[in-house]
């Protein structure tokens, strides 16, 4: 009951923290995106 009643007011952390995945994914997609360009310019 007590982890219950700690993990309600939760919700908004746990939002944040989807939010920071998320920016996590974009941030690692951005870069896998320019590590490819820099090896498509250097297969050139």
């Amino acid at each position: 009951n007590t982890r219950f009643k700690r993990l309600k007011p939760t919700k908004r952390s746990a939002a944040s923290m989807i939010v920071f995945i998320h920016l996590r994914v974009e941030r690692l997609r951005g870069l896998t995106s320019t590590v490819s360009l820099i090896f498509l310019l250097t297969d050139i």
